[in-house]
Formats: structure tokens, C-alpha cells, sequence
């Protein structure tokens, strides 16, 4: 009996003491700080003490809802990612943020273009002035991107939220991984490549026709199976020719079922 009641003594302690540290002063959440992983330029007019002003203070440090943060600073600030948040015990919180970077254009008709990282997310929507660049700042503007044959509307481009047309984010998010996979960063990308041109082909598949700055035209066959496969080979065709000056021409990469591999060639239409 007296073993009963002390395990309801130490458990009616133990929740009194928890109750004691949330609503202590001494862990509530008094300071938040933003540790920028990125340089920032399109986010370079808005103060980090205004940005933290959206998080809110007072609360516990142990009832901090870092979902709930995230959620609410990537909707109201279209170029923030917020990569993580740190508990700095006993009062305060750093924000880990990173500026997105503009990665595609997308051709949503009427001399609209929507500007989206590689992740798909909407940053800006913009009229083809995003495409002005000089050689100073070549590789700092969006890839501009059309899609042939697919049925989308600027309402599936909706600002600070991911593109809802389902095949198309499909489609962004296999070649920003295929991208990555071959080391190429979004920087990197946009110095590379002028347009993407993606056709939808009658076997619920597509083509992806990307075209380089120096002239050539690589040209993904059947894109949305093995692509990175496809693109690599064609990479490093497109990577000797270019070594050797060559300024024209296509390489094409699709999937050879007989032989059960990729293959590319390069030839002048």
C-alpha cells in the first residue's frame, strides 16, 4: 500500500515539475536569430529582425512548433528555405535559412512566365524580362521552359506554392534530381542550358529537347524513364564535341529495348 502511494507521490511530483519548467520564465522562447546558409539577393530588401517578427515570442522553448515555423515563413517569404531550426536551450532559436534559386521559367502563355526553383516551388511570376542578361551575369537568369502538348494553366502556377499540375511537377522534379545527380548545380545548369522544350508523346511519356548556350541540342528521347541514364550519356557526348569546337548538331539518347541499354549519337539535321 505505502509503494502505491509513493509511485503516485513521485508521479504526481513529476508532472508538477514539468508543468514548474514549461511555464518557467527561464525557457521562454525570448530570442530568435536567422543564420543564413546563402547570400541573399532577392531576399537582401527584407530585415532579419522583420522576419523573425513573423515567428512570435512568449511561448515555452519546449513547445516550439518548428513545422508549424517553417510552414508559415516559406509562405510568407516566397524565397526562403528553411533548411532547419536549432533549440538553443534555454531561450532561444536559430533559424537555418537558405534563398531559393531561381531555376525555371515556365512558359504559361499570354507573355507570362512562372519562376520556380528546382524543388517546383512559384517564386515570381514575370513577363519575358527575366530572360535579359548580359555576359556579367550569365547563369544568373531562369532556364526558360515550354511544355508542348500538356494541359496546364497559370492557375496551376499559384505564388509561394508548388506547381499543381501533377505531370509537370512530375516531370521538374525528375530533372532537377537528374541534374543534381550529374553534378550540375542550378547555377551550373542555367549557364549551360538556354531552354527546355518538353513534348508530350502519345505513350503517356515525353521529350525533353535541351538547348545549350554554345548551339547544340541535347535531346532526351522517352525522358521519363531512365533519364538520368539518358542524360549522362549524352553529357559526355555533348562534352567531347564541345572540346572539339563544335558549335551545332543534336545528340539524341533513348533506351534501346533490344540491346537493354541507353545509347546516344550525335549527328547535323
Amino acid at each position: 500500500m505505502k509503494s502505491k502511494k509513493l509511485i503516485v507521490f513521485i508521479t504526481i511530483l513529476s508532472v508538477l515539475t514539468v508543468l514548474v519548467v514549461l511555464n518557467s520564465t527561464i525557457f521562454t522562447l525570448q530570442t530568435v536569430d536567422i543564420n543564413w546558409l546563402t547570400t541573399k539577393n532577392e531576399m537582401r530588401n527584407y530585415k532579419d529582425y522583420d522576419i523573425v517578427d513573423s515567428v512570435g515570442k512568449g511561448g515555452s522553448i519546449f513547445l516550439v512548433k518548428k513545422g508549424i515555423i517553417t510552414e508559415k515563413l516559406e509562405k510568407k517569404y516566397y524565397y526562403i528555405n528553411v533548411v532547419s531550426i536549432e533549440t538553443k536551450f534555454p531561450n532561444r532559436i536559430v533559424l537555418h535559412c537558405a534563398e531559393r534559386e531561381p531555376m525555371y521559367a515556365v512558359d504559361i502563355g499570354d507573355g507570362k512566365y512562372a519562376v520556380l526553383d528546382e524543388t517546383g516551388k512559384v517564386l515570381r511570376i514575370s513577363n519575358s524580362s527575366i530572360f535579359a542578361e548580359s555576359d556579367l551575369d550569365l547563369g544568373a537568369r531562369p532556364i526558360r521552359v515550354k511544355f508542348d502538348g500538356f494541359a496546364i494553366s497559370a492557375d496551376n502556377f499559384v505564388l509561394g506554392e508548388m506547381v499543381k499540375a501533377d505531370r509537370v511537377a512530375k516531370i521538374l522534379d525528375n530533372l532537377s534530381y537528374t541534374l543534381r545527380e550529374s553534378n550540375y548545380m542550378p547555377t551550373t545548369s542555367k549557364g549551360v542550358f538556354k531552354h527546355i522544350n518538353i513534348v508530350a508523346s502519345g505513350d503517356n511519356n515525353s521529350e525533353i529537347n535541351l538547348q545549350t548556350r554554345n548551339g547544340m541540342l541535347m535531346r532526351l528521347k522517352n525522358a521519363e524513364d531512365y533519364t538520368t541514364d539518358k542524360f549522362l550519356l549524352a553529357l559526355g557526348l555533348y562534352n567531347e564535341k564541345h572540346q572539339d569546337g563544335v558549335v551545332d548538331g543534336t545528340i539524341e539518347a533513348w533506351y534501346n529495348e533490344t540491346m537493354g541499354k541507353v545509347l546516344a549519337r550525335y549527328y547535323v539535321e
